[in-house]
């Protein structure tokens, strides 16, 4: 074959198969890079010790690597067994005690142990630990360190008589070792926090379940006890039929008020359907004072529409926005002692939307009172579930107010106003234009 092509071919072979070793500072700089963006991308500790077990296998050409971590009790490393990154067979087969010779050897040296051949080590290890690395082929080990704790031991596995660990190479894997135990500190903090957060989810959980059960027994069993003693009455009296049809009609009501109880606290886990129509808030304002005029009358609480539309129109559920609406114009009447005012005023504002495409329009509805206002460690958690200001509240109207709102895409706030009672706010979506005319009129 003419010279020509075979220096082309060496070319071509040399290119197709290039030898870059780790003992090239370039190599070694890239090689920590990636095991640092590696690492850097584990999800949980798993993922974390399939990575390290990977890079440090091709690093030391080794047959597999054993990743032994410190158990929950601390007292114990066990042993993965990882092929190419993947755990393979044989996990299991290493367990090393924490106070034991090759975990202290490893935390007072802070240095690769090689075995067999270290001068003096097999004399230092213990019978049981000899016998594991023999029958696994260990030939070194390498400590990962935690805020100075030996948190993981790394053994390399070979069972070729020429494999060795060179000096300098031990010293490379100690440097990518001290990347990856800052890597596994991070994220057990993480796990740590997410598991802070979980637990306090859960006792926040555990609590309104209390609440809830604790309220709905209180809510309950004193309509129970009613309709007991009545329908008692009833069979034991000599009353008269007029005496016995009236505590019958108490106990009705009583398992009436029982059923209107059951309903609320259902309402709580509603699912998010809704009935939807277009509806006219300002229809749903007037017939609310129409409603809730002969409460207020009763008080001596005059309520006054403050409104230039026409008519507003959102989409939405007809009977759960009046029950909003309702809902808030009761808490008014019952936060002003004596004679008083409400103000319902409605306006209109922009607002960008939720998906980042441009603006809506929202309708704003506002309530008024001339009560004492909210005691301010009242008003930032109002619309969360067993608030309230009332003594004998359930602390749920509000609440479930504040989700049906939610669930028509609008939201509920309070204030109080500068030395006149407070302000409830409910914010709805006006209907739009791709459904039809969004104007007021």
């Amino acid at each position: 074959m003419p010279d020509f092509w075979q220096n082309t071919r060496m070319v071509l072979v040399r290119r197709r198969n290039p030898t870059r070793s780790w003992r090239d500072p370039a190599v070694r700089h890239e090689t920590l890079e990636e095991l640092i963006r590696a690492v850097a991308g584990a999800q949980d500790a798993g993922g974390l010790r399939s990575v390290v077990a990977r890079r440090f296998q091709a690093l030391a050409d080794c047959d597999a690597v054993w990743f032994l971590d410190l158990d929950r009790s601390g007292e114990v490393f066990e042993a993965v067994r990882f092929e190419r990154g993947q755990p393979g067979s044989g996990s299991g087969g290493i367990r090393c005690r924490a106070d034991g010779p090759l975990a202290t050897w490893l935390r007072l040296n802070e240095t690769p142990l090689v075995y067999p051949g270290q001068s003096g080590i097999e004399s230092y290890l213990d019978l049981e630990e000899r016998r594991q690395l023999e029958e696994q082929h260990i030939r070194a080990c390498l400590p990962i360190f935690m805020v100075g704790t030996l948190r993981a031991i790394i053994m390399l596995e070979s069972d070729a008589r020429s494999w060795e660990l060179s000096p300098a190479l031990g010293e490379f894997l100690m440097v990518c070792g001290r990347h990856a135990g800052l890597a596994y500190e991070n994220i057990e903090r993480h796990e740590a926090e997410v598991g802070d957060i979980k637990t306090a989810a859960q006792a926040r959980r555990l609590a309104i379940a209390g609440q809830l059960v604790s309220m709905l027994a209180h809510e309950i069993r004193n309509p129970l006890s009613i309709v007991r003693s009545s329908i008692q009455i009833v069979r034991d009296s000599d009353e008269g039929w007029d005496k016995r049809h009236m505590l019958l009609t108490d106990a009705i009501e009583e398992t009436d008020r029982i059923s209107e109880t059951i309903a609320t606290f259902l309402s709580l886990n509603r699912p998010a359907t809704l009935r939807e129509e277009v509806v006219d808030v300002v229809e749903l304002l007037e017939g609310a004072v129409r409603v809730m005029g002969s409460v207020a009358g009763g008080q001596g609480v005059e309520i006054r529409m403050l409104n230039e539309f026409p008519a507003l129109r959102v989409s939405g559920d007809r009977d759960e926005l009046r029950q909003v609406f309702v809902n808030v114009l009761l808490n008014a009447i019952q936060a002003i002692d004596n004679a008083g005012t409400i103000d319902i005023r409605t306006s209109l504002f922009d607002e960008p939307r939720r998906d980042g495409t441009g603006h809506r329009t929202m309708i704003l509805v506002s309530v008024s009172d001339s009560g004492p206002g909210i005691s301010h460690d009242v008003i930032e958690t109002m619309f969360e579930p067993f608030v309230s200001t009332k003594s004998s509240g359930s602390g749920l109207g509000l609440a479930i107010c504040s989700q049906i709102v939610g669930r028509h895409g609008g939201r509920m706030s309070a204030r109080n106003e500068q030395g006149r009672g407070a302000t409830v706010s409910v914010s709805l979506p006006l209907k739009t234009g791709h459904d039809g005319d969004d104007s007021p009129r």
